[in-house]
């Protein structure tokens, strides 16, 4: 098996954790939710859990060792539905 897509770095640790966030506005979609800062929140709150890597056996080490890339790819991921 090779290395993990880029585009699916963290994911699934991060996607769960959007949930959490708090309702500071009403938004017609959670497109509207997915900041950066909030996925940065989200990777912080996985790394300080120690999250195991998931489905594409993704790290937090190997995760961090990009984190400002991965996050834009994986914002622009969910606000496309992709």
């Amino acid at each position: 098996m090779g290395a993990p897509d880029p585009q699916l770095v963290c994911s699934r640790r991060i996607t769960g954790l959007l949930q959490g966030l708090p309702h500071t506005h009403r938004v017609h979609s959670l497109t509207g939710r997915i900041t950066l800062e909030a996925l940065h929140k989200a990777f912080k709150a996985v790394k300080r859990n120690r999250g195991a890597a998931g489905l594409d056996q993704q790290s937090i080490k190997m995760c961090e060792a990009n984190v400002e890339e991965n996050l834009l790819a994986l914002m622009r991921e969910l606000k496309s539905g992709s």
